[in-house]
């Protein structure tokens, strides 16, 4: 066995960088995302200004916010991260209502992964909210981010002020950002000191091993 992954090691003398843009909301950066609020526009004024909230009506209007459409190709998972204020200044608040849900949605709406987070207390304004969606079958081509507060209303929502959104390159078991050669000597290392750890677990099938190494060769192979 050890001749082939050698072997794989010299075929293997490429490397690849994926320039995936993934989609960023700020005040200042907000340029393609949709805020489903006839009556309220997008814009740094409102961002800034704690105006961009999710909740429900009364007369069951849901108010959401959608990223631009990105590519999820060589994605293992996506890690967003929310600045997601709340306001707590009336005495019909409740805290628990507030949980946001970070949604990958295909290019119909269809929710095709989601990750629920809520803020841990009321006793501040500003949280950072962490969601990792890792991929999985359903994970579309090219997909939008959906933020959504499904039990949020008027009294008891959150507004968005900060999307941050971080790609995990598939393969990149040594984490420098790209995927390459020094990737399949560190992961053909890995298999011949009969590793367990499970970042060199490229195929996602819960062992390491030689299939691990032709996951990632076929991974710069396609690229």
């Amino acid at each position: 066995m050890k001749h082939i992954l050698f072997f794989l090691v010299a075929f293997c003398s490429v490397s690849m960088a994926w320039g995936v843009n993934l989609p960023q909301f700020s005040g200042t950066n907000y340029e393609g995302w949709v805020y489903s609020r006839d009556d309220r526009e997008l814009n740094s004024g409102n961002i800034n200004g704690n105006l961009i909230t999710l909740f429900t009506t009364g007369a069951g209007n849901q108010y959401t916010l959608t990223s631009p459409e990105f590519s999820t190709y060589g994605l293992d998972s996506l890690i967003v991260t929310t600045t997601w204020h709340i306001t707590k200044d009336n005495q019909h608040f409740d805290l628990s209502k507030t949980e946001l849900t970070v949604a990958l949605v295909d290019a119909n709406g269809e929710t095709m992964d989601s990750v629920k987070c809520m803020a841990p207390n009321k006793d501040q304004f500003n949280h950072k909210l962490v969601a990792r969606l890792g991929r999985n079958s359903n994970w579309p081509k090219l997909a939008r981010l959906r933020l959504v507060a499904w039990l949020a209303d008027e009294w008891s929502c959150g507004a968005v002020r900060k999307v941050e959104v971080e790609g995990v390159v598939g393969g990149d078991v040594n984490g420098d950002g790209e995927v390459g050669i020094a990737d399949v000597t560190l992961l053909v290392n890995a298999l011949l000191t009969e590793s367990k750890d499970l970042r060199y677990d490229v195929n996602h099938d819960g062992e390491v091993s030689i299939a691990d190494v032709t996951a990632l060769v076929n991974l710069l192979l396609d690229s």
